[in-house]
Parts: structure tokens; sequence; C-alpha cells
């Protein structure tokens, strides 16, 4: 691993971190002040269907503009390309917006109909955000082409910082609406937040040429970041026909259990990826495929623990996090339960995002559009016989079955294409985490009753003390 970018991202991660325990208070406050009502699950709802557009213009982004920002500043015309798909984007959201906020009714009343009024009016809250956030994500895509990392990410802490003070301060009057608009008040006001240091591409200046090359090799890329937020939205299609409760139980055990692929997978892809996209413009195809190595076990020596802890700790861990308020032990169980089943989705999902981004760097996009379409059809095929089967937990069965499939043939064409992560280093730098992680789990199972916290304080010291006597290396 480069120690020069891991110094100089050292913020960046931290940021990182404090991004995903504010969408964890996020979740408490909503626990805390709705349970595991109809109008938890309302918000929800809306929220899981307005982010699969906010997704269209936020992590998918990133992965076609930097590659092509980078091919541009060759030609130091990095400014312009900049400018135009900022100017582009803004008049592309703001039809998409309008179009929704006449269309929304009408999809809502067919997909929920049970609370089709509520969930109507939180998602046109909800999608007046979308045009903040699509300006947003280009500028945070431009100064993470820069390297700006830590500024990119603190804006999105800011963002749920505000929607969570909103919430506390105005939830009384407001009700369940708090949340919405503290969510559209947070996207704009970190808009503003941005605008002076990305006043360099602020100009009344478009190339249509550009916006539409961008966007005709962003949509297949688009439409595979959005699979995850589509196949969540099928999730809860499915999760609203058993009843008040199930979305919110569902939600959060989700949220908490792909806690550490946003903390461990997502933010290092993010990291690695202008070095991806680097060695790819440059035909070091040797050493795009080490990178690509190096990430996956960085990525495996944290998950792996993490997922260990959680089969041992989840409920204390729910128990700990939510139970207050509206949220009753009775909901900490159902919770429980459905967050195990989602631990194989964190599993594959996290390994399966440095791989992406390889071949996003090679311009392979539509290969993992087509397997991101098949994941779709696939959910909803064993959404339908699992729920039949096993009720509400057939949810979370079928997206670590999807997540499986989605990895082995992800993985499959980054080996034809790029070559095989898994030499000798590989294997055995794997069988040392495997077992530093096996160690651990067993301590932990043999710790008295104590605090929590003190549990997961002793098993992170068991585990990187294991790996040291172990002589473990990344690379």
């Amino acid at each position: 691993m480069n120690t020069r970018l891991l110094k100089k991202s050292f913020l960046y991660i931290l940021i990182i971190i404090l991004i995903k325990l504010a969408a964890v208070i996020k979740d408490i406050i909503i626990a805390y002040y709705f349970g595991d009502s109809y109008q938890a699950d309302a918000f929800l709802t809306a929220f899981v269907f307005v982010n699969i557009f906010i997704l269209f213009f936020t992590n998918g982004m990133r992965n076609v503009f930097i590659p092509n920002y980078m091919k541009a500043k060759l030609i130091n015309k990095q400014i312009d390309y900049t400018t135009s798909l900022l100017n582009g984007t803004i008049i592309l959201t703001t039809c998409l917006v309008t179009i929704m906020l006449i269309v929304t009714p009408f999809i809502i009343q067919l997909l929920y109909p049970n609370q089709a009024q509520l969930i109507t009016e939180l998602t046109r809250i909800l999608l007046l955000a979308l045009v903040a956030v699509s300006i947003n994500v280009v500028i945070e895509s431009y100064f993470e082409a820069n390297e700006l990392y830590s500024f990119s990410a603190f804006s999105q802490l800011f963002v749920l910082l505000v929607m969570i003070t909103f919430t506390y301060f105005f939830h009384a009057k407001l009700n369940i609406y708090a949340l919405a608009y503290g969510y559209t008040v947070g996207a704009f006001a970190s808009l503003l937040l941005k605008l002076y240091p990305a006043r360099k591409i602020l100009k009344p200046k478009i190339s249509v040429t550009h916006v539409k090359q961008f966007y005709l090799a962003y949509i297949p890329i688009a439409i595979t970041v959005m699979v995850g937020q589509i196949n969540l939205a099928t999730d809860q299609y499915f999760a609203n026909r058993f009843g008040e409760g199930i979305v919110t139980y569902l939600s959060y055990a989700k949220n908490l259990v792909h806690l550490p692929q946003g903390i461990i997978a997502t933010a290092l892809a993010t990291l690695m990826l202008p070095v991806i996209s680097k060695s790819s413009a440059s035909n070091q195809t040797s050493k795009l495929l080490n990178t690509v190595r190096d990430g996956q076990l960085f990525v495996i020596s944290l998950l792996t623990p993490a997922i260990t802890g959680m089969i041992l700790l989840m409920p204390e861990i729910i128990a700990f996090l939510y139970e207050r308020g509206a949220f009753t032990a009775d909901a900490t169980t159902e919770t429980s339960t459905i967050a195990y089943y989602y631990l194989g989705s964190v599993l594959f999902y996290s390994l399966n995002q440095m791989i992406a981004n390889g071949l996003y760097a090679i311009h392979k996009g539509k290969l993992i559009m087509r397997l991101g379409l098949l994941s779709i059809a696939l959910n909803i095929i064993l959404n339908q016989l699992l729920t039949n089967r096993f009720g509400h937990t057939g949810i979370p069965i079928a997206s670590s079955i999807v997540g499986a499939i989605y990895f082995i043939l992800t993985y499959r064409i980054f080996a034809q294409q790029i070559g095989t992560l898994l030499n000798n280093h590989f294997l055995i730098t794997l069988l040392k985490i495997l077992v530093s992680s096996l160690v651990m789990g067993l301590s932990l199972m043999l710790l008295p009753e104590w605090h929590l916290l003190v549990k997961i304080a002793i098993g992170t010291l068991i585990y990187f003390t294991s790996n040291g006597v172990l002589k473990t290396k990344i690379r």
C-alpha cells in the first residue's frame, strides 16, 4: 500500500468514519422519536425511492469523471471539461426533478397504496434536494480528482449534521416531515459551502459534445450504481406487504450491517480510484492489478474482524444503539434477526467494490451494467420465492444470495480482462487474516458479560496482536 497515499488520506478516512457515525445517529434519532411506526416506514420508503436518483449523480459519477478528468488534464483542458459537465448536469437535473414532481403521485400510488399520500409528500420534499446533490457531486468529483478528499467528504458530513440538528429542533412541530426538510436544507447548505473553493469551474460555459460524451459513457455505470438502491426499493416493496414496522427493521439492520462497507470498502475504493485510473491511462496493467490486489487485501483485513464481531455481538450492538424512546426490546429482537441474514450481502458487495473500480478504469462499465440488470431481475425472483417460504426474513436472504452471485460474476470478468488476484502472497495473507479473526472470535465467546464497548476494544486488540504475531503484511 502506498505510504504517501495513506498519510495524505488519513483525514479523509477520519471524516468518512464520522459520516457513517452521523448516519447511525440519524437512524438512532428516527428510532427514538418514531420507533417502528408507520411514519418511520413512510420516510424510509420515500428516502430509498429518491435515493435511486441521488445515486445516479453520486458514487457512479466519480468513476467516469476522474478517469476523463485525468485525460483532459494531459492537454490542460480539465477546467473547461469540468465546467461543461457542471452546467450540463444542472440542466439535466432540473428537468428530471420537474418531471418526477409531476409523476411521483402516480408511481407511489401504484407501489405503496397503503401509505400513498404520506410517502408522496415526503418524496416531493426530498426530490428538491436532488438539484443541490447533483451540483454537489460534480464539485466533489472535481475536488477528489485533485486529491482534495477531505473537503469533499466534509461536505457530505455537513448534510447529515444539518439533517440531524433540524430534526432535533423541529420534530415536535413538523413530525416526520422534519427529516425530509432537514435533508433538503442540508443539501443546499452544503452546496453554498463549496461555491468559493470551486469558483474556478463556476462559469457560464458549456460544451454539448463533452456533456453528451460523458453521459453516454456514464449511463451504464449510473445504472450499475443504482442497482443496489433499486434492489433496496424492491426489498421495501415486498416488506410493505408484511405490515407496520418491517420496513424500519430492514432499514436499521441493513444500515448497521453495511456500516463496515461504507467505512472500509467504499472509502478505500474512492481513495484508490485515481491511482487505478492513472495506471489504466498509462497502460500499466501490472501496476493496476497490484494496486487492486493490495486494496482488496486491505479491505479484507478490516472487513473480516468486523463481520466476526457482528456475528457474536449483534443483539448487544442493536440494543446499545437503538433501544430507547419509541424503539422497544421487541423491535431490537426483530432487527437483530434480520441483520444476521444481511451479513452475506455486506461481505460480497464490499469485496466487489475494488474489483469494479478496476473494470471502470479500463472502461468496461457496460459489462458491469449487464450484471447489475441481471441482479435486479434475480432479486425480484428470489424475493418472491423466499418471502413466500420464510416471510420477511426471505428479503435479506435474497440480498445475500444476489450479492454472492454478483461478486462471483464480476470477479470472473476482472480475471479475464486484467488478471487474477489469487497469487501466493494474497492467499497466505488471507489465511493469516482468517486465523486472526478466528482467534478474536473465540476470545469474545470466552469473555464474561462485560460492557459492549469493552468487548469491542478487547476483540480489536486481540485481532491486531494476532496479526502481529503472524507477521501479516498487506504488501
